[in-house]
């Protein structure tokens, strides 16, 4: 077996023993975990399930930097999806968050929020992403989170 299969397995039973054991924390960061591994592995559409669980479980928790983070994903999914306009809209309340909570994007963050962000400029036209950021910046978080849980 694999080192990324030998991770999946175990971040899946990380996973299960945090759920019988309701341990809510450890739960939402395998969940992510297992989101990252899934993606890696070719399977976006399970990675984006996970998320959303990881993600539910973060704002219950009240985990704004996890929540964060998860937004950031849920925004390159989006515009990998073909939906810049959408992507634009979570990226900003991402942004919106940042700023919020005076928490820096770390250096892998920044890179591809820029480069994604470059991304979508070119997909849409500058009123078109102009109002998209301003209506993503106007998200709260609890809107933001609603926002991406429903793609």
């Amino acid at each position: 077996m694999g080192k990324d299969a030998q991770s999946l397995v175990f971040t899946e039973e990380a996973a299960s023993l945090f759920r019988e054991l309701g341990i809510k924390q450890g739960l939402a960061v395998s969940l992510g975990n297992l989101g990252e591994l899934t993606s890696c592995s070719g399977n976006p559409e399970r990675a984006q399930k996970l998320y959303r669980e990881a993600l539910s479980l973060q704002q219950e928790l009240g985990a704004k930097g996890d929540i964060l983070s998860i937004l950031l994903i849920f925004a390159a999914f989006t515009l990998q999806a073909g939906k810049p306009a959408r992507a634009v809209r979570l990226y900003a309340a991402a942004q919106a968050l940042r700023k919020a909570i005076d928490m820096a994007f770390s250096l892998a963050q920044t890179g591809e929020y820029e480069a994604n962000l470059a991304s979508a400029r070119t997909q849409l036209a500058p009123p078109a992403f102009a109002q998209a950021w301003a209506d993503g910046s106007a998200m709260t978080m609890e809107e933001a989170v609603a926002y991406a849980q429903k793609e």
